[in-house]
């Protein structure tokens, strides 16, 4: 008896062993939700190549993925009965939504989020990565394209951007270049504080640095600041795609898949009560090379091939 029982403990161990040499988990460990809000295209869009990312890095380890919708009427209570009914050991956040209305959950859940304007830095409730590009790969782009550039322009709210701020004005130092911020209260003034920046600025040695969270540049706005800046040949970037298309010169942006893939990572290695944001790193960018052409930029093929899009050729 004692012999049969010590064949299946060696046969036990062999197959075990022989898992782990080709790599199969004896079992899948982890249960991650992926919390995803319900949205219109084209942010629907968005939120699905981050998710397939998640799910590329969590399958890949041999972990379960479950996508849950977060809709807007959804109550705490109701989602997080259904995280529990998921049988869910760890939570992906995606987006403000989701962030939102899991909070507490984290207490019970090892959380990442991921997609969300969060802070850069340890003061929210979980760990993740922020939408906002490292102001760091902005500036190496922006020398990239116009080495003549000195100052990069910000209007922003100084009060809830300033962890942002700081980030870019350090960044801006170790590239040699000064980050100037007009503090805007509002969107009219943000505008106003925009348009004469264009205006008075020098198109020689400035740049115009438009951030989305900022709000100045609307449907409305946005284009009456490209007219102005193609009027003066000064230079403008942002870090939204669609604003290149319009006249900006180029946009650092988010890789969602990238992003994706990062988050589907960190998720199943954070451990419970971390909470640090660090900054989006999975990057894509655009250039307009008609706009870099006007201002005399010059851009060769080998560095257009360096972008991800490019647009404004002929």
């Amino acid at each position: 008896m004692n012999a049969g029982r010590n064949r299946w403990v060696v046969v036990l161990a062999l197959v075990a062993c022989w898992a782990a040499l080709i790599g199969v988990p004896a079992q899948a460990a982890d249960t991650v939700a992926i919390l995803y809000p319900e949205l219109p295209a084209p942010e629907r869009e968005l939120f699905e190549l981050i998710r397939a990312g998640a799910r590329d890095s969590i399958d890949s380890a041999g972990a379960r993925g479950v996508a849950l919708a977060v809709g807007e009427s959804e109550s705490k209570e109701d989602l997080a009965n259904r995280v529990q009914a998921a049988g869910a050991t760890r939570l992906l956040l995606l987006g403000r939504r989701a962030y939102e209305l899991s909070a507490g959950l984290e207490r019970r859940y090892p959380t990442y989020a991921a997609a969300v304007d969060l802070p850069v830095g340890k003061s929210s409730r979980v760990s993740g990565i922020t939408l906002y590009a490292d102001p760091a790969e902005v500036f190496k782009t922006l020398h990239l394209l116009a080495p003549r550039i000195e100052r990069v322009i910000i209007v922003v709210d100084q009060d809830s951007s300033r962890w942002m701020l700081d980030a870019a004005k350090t960044a801006a130092r170790e590239e040699r270049l000064e980050a100037v911020i007009h503090d805007a209260r509002s969107t009219a003034d943000g505008a106003n504080r925009a348009w004469n920046v264009l205006q008075y600025g020098n198109p020689d040695t400035d740049a115009l640095w438009v951030l989305d969270s900022s709000g100045y540049a609307t449907e409305d706005v946005l284009p009456e600041l490209v007219a102005e800046s193609w009027r003066r040949r000064f230079l403008v970037f942002s870090n939204v795609v669609r604003h290149v298309r319009e006249g900006a010169l180029f946009a650092v942006y988010v890789d969602p898949k990238g992003l994706g893939r990062r988050a589907g990572l960190q998720v199943l290695q954070i451990k419970q009560g971390a909470h640090e944001i660090v900054f989006l790193r999975d990057l894509q960018s655009a250039v307009n090379t008609r706009v870099a052409a006007h201002l005399e930029l010059p851009v060769s093929v080998a560095l257009a091939s360096s972008f991800n899009l490019v647009v404004g050729r002929p």
